[in-house]
C-alpha cells in the first residue's frame, strides 16, 4: 500500500476494473480504468512540474548568489582592469579584472570587432566618475 491518495485511489480504480470486468459492468470497467489513467497522466505532469519549479529554483538561486558576489565586487566602488606592464608602445597584457581586495571577478566578455580587434566588453555597473 503508499501513502499517496492519489496513487492508492488508482490503484482501487484498477481493482475495480478488473472485478467488474465482464457482462453488464464492462462500461464501469472501461470508465474506471479511463480514470486511471488520466490521473496517472495528471501525476507525471504534476511531477514534470515540480522538476521545472526546482530547476527554477536552484536557477534563482544561483543568479542570487551571482549578484551578491558581484554586490561585494563593488562595494570598494571600482575594478581593476590589471596588466602584466605598463602602457607604451610594447604594452603590457592584459591578466584579469580584479575587485579591490584583488580577487579575479568574472565581469564582461570579449568580443572581436568588424575591425579585427578585440575588445572586453563591462556592463555599466556602476556610476560614472568625472575625471
Amino acid at each position: 500500500m503508499t501513502d499517496d491518495p492519489i496513487t492508492a485511489a488508482i490503484a482501487e480504480a484498477r481493482e475495480c476494473a478488473r472485478w467488474r470486468g465482464g457482462g453488464d459492468h464492462s462500461l464501469v470497467a472501461r470508465l474506471l480504468t479511463t480514470l486511471a489513467d488520466e490521473c496517472e497522466r495528471l501525476l507525471s505532469e504534476r511531477d514534470t512540474a515540480h522538476q521545472r519549479i526546482e530547476s527554477l529554483e536552484r536557477e534563482l538561486a544561483e543568479a542570487k548568489e551571482h549578484e551578491r558576489k558581484m554586490r561585494e565586487a563593488n562595494a570598494g566602488g571600482f575594478i581593476q582592469i590589471v596588466f602584466d606592464g605598463p602602457p607604451g608602445h610594447e604594452s603590457g597584457r592584459f591578466v584579469e579584472v580584479e575587485n579591490p581586495a584583488r580577487e579575479s571577478i568574472g565581469i564582461g566578455q570579449w568580443v572581436e570587432r568588424d575591425d579585427g580587434l578585440w575588445a572586453l566588453e563591462l556592463p555599466l555597473l556602476l556610476e560614472a566618475r568625472r575625471a
